[in-house]
């Protein structure tokens, strides 16, 4: 049925009524009782919007002023979490990972929200953390030939709160095999301190000191390794957990060792990103630095980010840096414990330091370590 008044809507303009009937006639479109009927080789008009287009084919568009339609411009809606993904995701894909997309679903564990109307038993509930998809992605990519691989995924957990769904946005990595591709100058295999490195690349992008990430020895899982997995702490914040697989439970998920893996709460990073100071210019040192090493006996279990922290705290404004460099265990040591080795920084803004102002803090930092700790110098 012809429409002039939907016609002129859409095209903003129509020639005048005995012109649209004079040109739809002369097409073959004639006119019973109100309709156009469309010859049997048209085949290409079934609405009133193919008749309009007819007659501003045969009038000429030159004679249509160009207008820009309207539409309304709608904000996007920023749950926090969008600026924070894109940045990671750009992170680790210039770390060299792949990114998985996994089914949202799992088994009925504890604490799952259950579907009314599952599938199967293994989609049985909304998914409770983003390990398990990756475990099957990577024992898929493995049985295909592919040993090496890196993958991540960033994508929401659900878990059931009383009569709510507590849902939040998480972080999962996955490492198999080889470091790097296979090459004659270097064949180590991946381990825990790759998946850190990457975490504490993903919390530098962030503006987050990687220095405030503290891996807490812990059996955080029970497929993982009792000695080489660890819970994740963020300004003292538990945000996840970080480990490598066990040989046994390995081969139970089709996977070939090693396998390394962790999952992080972006809850977590995205407040700690929040609360991050304003990055602030800072001149090029006009003095020069003066560095001492340290080399304490500690406990094994004792963490050397707790005592990089009371370096920094007994440190004073004069101390510039301070990180790890070493770690021995072994001879001349006892069985529990192992001397790590640390490098301190000086430096002063206005002037070249004295080595009795540098002995002074280095005094007052051996002591504060030695008061904490229990730690003697080597």
């Amino acid at each position: 049925r012809w429409d002039p008044d939907a016609a002129k809507r859409l095209l903003g303009h129509l020639p005048e009524p005995q012109e649209c009937d004079r040109i739809l006639t002369r097409l073959g479109l004639s006119e019973v009782s109100g309709e156009r009927l469309v010859p049997p080789w048209r085949f290409d008009i079934t609405r009133n919007e193919d008749l309009a287009e007819e007659i501003a084919r045969i009038t000429g568009y030159d004679a249509f002023e160009p207008t820009l339609p309207e539409a309304p411009v709608v904000a996007r809606i920023d749950d926090g979490f969008y600026g924070i993904r894109s940045r990671i995701m750009d992170t680790l894909v210039a770390a060299g990972l792949l990114q998985g997309v996994h089914y949202s679903f799992g088994p009925a564990v504890d604490g799952a929200v259950a579907l009314a109307n599952p599938l199967g038993e293994q989609t049985a509930a909304l998914r409770t953390e983003l390990w398990p998809g990756l475990c099957i992605a990577a024992a898929h990519n493995q049985r295909h030939g592919e040993p090496d691989v890196r993958l991540f995924e960033i994508g929401r957990i659900f878990r059931a709160n009383d009569n709510d769904i507590d849902e939040r946005w998480h972080l999962g990595l996955i490492l198999t095999g080889r470091r790097v591709p296979e090459h004659w100058a270097e064949n180590r295999s991946v381990d825990l301190f790759d998946a850190r490195g990457i975490l504490e690349s993903v919390l530098a992008d962030l503006g987050i000191d990687p220095a405030t990430l503290e891996c807490r020895p812990a059996q955080t899982r029970d497929e993982l390794h009792p000695g080489k997995s660890a819970e994740l702490l963020l300004g003292g914040v538990t945000c996840g957990w970080l480990g490598e697989l066990e040989p046994e439970s390995a081969s139970k998920l089709e996977l070939q060792t090693p396998v390394v893996g962790a999952e992080v709460d972006l809850h977590v990073l995205l407040g700690a990103s929040e609360a991050r100071e304003t990055p602030k210019y800072t001149a090029l040192p006009r003095f020069p630095g003066s560095h001492r090493d340290l080399a304490f006996v500690l406990k094994r279990t004792t963490a050397s980010a707790a005592v990089r922290n009371t370096i920094i705290a007994s440190g004073g404004d004069l101390l510039e840096s301070v990180h790890v460099f070493d770690v021995y265990e072994g001879k001349g040591l006892a069985d529990d414990e192992r001397s790590v080795a640390f490098r301190l920084r000086f430096r002063a803004p206005d002037r070249t330091l004295a080595q009795e102002e540098v002995d002074a803090v280095i005094a007052q930092v051996i002591a504060a370590v030695q008061d904490q700790f229990g730690a003697r110098l080597r």
